[in-house]
């Protein structure tokens, strides 16, 4: 990520029907209530974007690309509880 001072971050996701995951968004706020989109990561495509991890606002991770890459490797390692995972 790139350099700032004290940041508060912000795990958004949403689970999928059958799938573990349908999305996960992380926000970073430096001022009180203002937030701004660091990443997404979306396990599936859709015809509006692809699957796959972006950044945005000059965001960047090399540490999260890996556990997006790792989260699409193997989805079996996280389970949809609702649909009967571990």
């Amino acid at each position: 990520m790139r350099e700032r001072g004290r940041l508060l971050l912000r795990v958004e996701y949403n689970r999928g029907g059958t799938a573990p995951l349908e999305f996960v968004k992380v926000w970073a706020s430096a001022e009180r209530a203002y937030w701004s989109l660091v990443c997404e990561y979306w396990p599936a495509a859709l015809w509006s974007r692809p699957a796959g991890s972006t950044f945005a606002n000059d965001y960047s991770s090399a540490c999260l690309t890996r556990v997006f890459a790792a989260m699409a490797e193997h989805p079996e390692r996280f389970p949809n509880r609702s649909s009967g995972g571990s």
